[in-house]
């Protein structure tokens, strides 16, 4: 097909990489609102915790996270009044946390929960949301927003962490990282090409070529995750990594069986065929 009529197929994968990405949800907008949660649910974590929050806590409790007051001058009234506000605030959303373990009900408590040098408590915050999942990061986002509105005295610190909140950081962190290592990965890219080939339509053909690829890709995955795929939240950049890298070692490899064939004689469609199919992706001709 692609021997006989090459302009179809060309056309073809146009229409494709533009109706995927115009008709299909963008894979971003797919993987904050399906992705799944960073651990299994038949995981032995889980499982245990489970277990355990069915024993000793509410029993609805996902994950866990942790919220640490400091002050380098030692804990008072100004500190006390600060942990019992965060906790009023956090009984007030039932919806996304189900427990808080804290010492205001349980006096005999403090002393467990506070340093030898009493300069820093925490309290213990039950979500309802998985580790990883897109509701675990908005229930940290809006944790770490309830703390940032706390009237909290001069040199008190206030912070929130426990598993849900360094995934929730290593996800943003990762995302803001695979702007720049595409951005990073498009200037090699071309670079690269340019050196090999030192020809600007050499070099335009080979940037279409991946773009139509990692369009296709981005849009096959993102409608595969609205029927039910599982997706992670690491998945639109690693595409986009694996695509680019991909795309430019078949395309040197291609680029350069095709100036061999064509040196060789052959005509440049029966050039492209032989390329092809020597590059392991079988050709109908």
């Amino acid at each position: 097909m692609g021997h006989r009529f090459p302009a179809i197929v060309v056309l073809g994968w146009v229409l494709a990489a533009a109706a995927l990405s115009l008709l299909v949800t963008p894979l971003g907008t797919v993987v904050e609102r399906s992705s799944t949660a960073f651990l299994p649910e038949d995981s032995p974590t889980l499982q245990g915790l489970r277990v355990m929050d069915t024993a000793f806590g509410s029993g609805d409790t996902q994950s866990y996270v942790f919220v640490v007051i400091t002050d380098d001058d030692g804990l008072g009234d100004g500190e006390r009044r600060v942990y019992a506000d965060l906790v009023s605030t956090l009984e007030d959303e039932p919806e996304r946390v189900s427990e808080v373990q804290d010492y205001l009900g349980q006096p005999q408590a403090r002393r467990s929960m506070t340093s030898k040098d009493g300069q820093a408590t925490y309290l213990v915050v039950g979500l309802r949301s998985a580790v990883g999942s897109p509701a675990s990061d908005e229930d940290v986002k809006w944790l770490r927003s309830a703390v940032e509105d706390l009237d909290a005295p001069p040199g008190t610190e206030v912070h929130v962490t426990g598993d849900p909140a360094m995934i929730s950081d290593l996800t943003t962190a990762v995302n803001e990282a695979s702007l720049k290592i595409t951005a990073v990965s498009l200037f090699l890219l071309v670079g690269i090409l340019w050196l090999v080939y030192r020809r600007v339509t050499t070099v335009l053909v080979s940037l279409v070529t991946i773009g139509v690829a990692l369009l296709c890709t981005r849009g096959a995955l993102a409608w595969a995750g609205e029927q039910g795929l599982a997706l992670s939240t690491y998945t639109d950049a690693f595409v986009v990594a694996i695509t680019l890298g991909a795309g430019t070692d078949y395309c040197v490899f291609l680029i350069s069986r095709f100036r061999e064939e064509y040196g060789n004689g052959l005509e440049p469609l029966d050039a492209v065929a032989e390329a092809v199919s020597r590059g392991g992706v079988r050709c109908s001709v």
